[in-house]
């Protein structure tokens, strides 16, 4: 039988770190690269992805973009209620 996948939460080893917090600011921030590879593929190809295609994209980054920032803040928190920051 196949062993459960496990999210990254679920593999964190006790409370989070300045670190981690690091680490979900510097996530947040992929955005800008995940545009560039938008564009990229807008602009430098012989064949321009379907208005469809183009919105798949953009919908997919748009929650990419929530899921890491839903990251950042519950790192945030954790580490206020864990007095590691004030």
């Amino acid at each position: 039988m196949a062993q459960p996948m496990t999210t990254q939460i679920e593999q964190h080893n006790g409370p989070y770190t300045r670190f981690d917090l690091e680490d979900a600011i510097s996530n947040l921030q992929n955005i800008e690269t995940d545009l560039q590879t938008v564009l990229e593929r807008i602009m430098d190809h012989d064949v321009r992805p379907t208005d469809d295609e183009l919105s798949n994209a953009l919908i997919g980054l748009i929650e990419m973009t929530k899921f890491r920032g839903e990251k950042l803040n519950m790192v945030f928190e954790s580490l206020i209620k864990h007095g590691k920051i004030l």
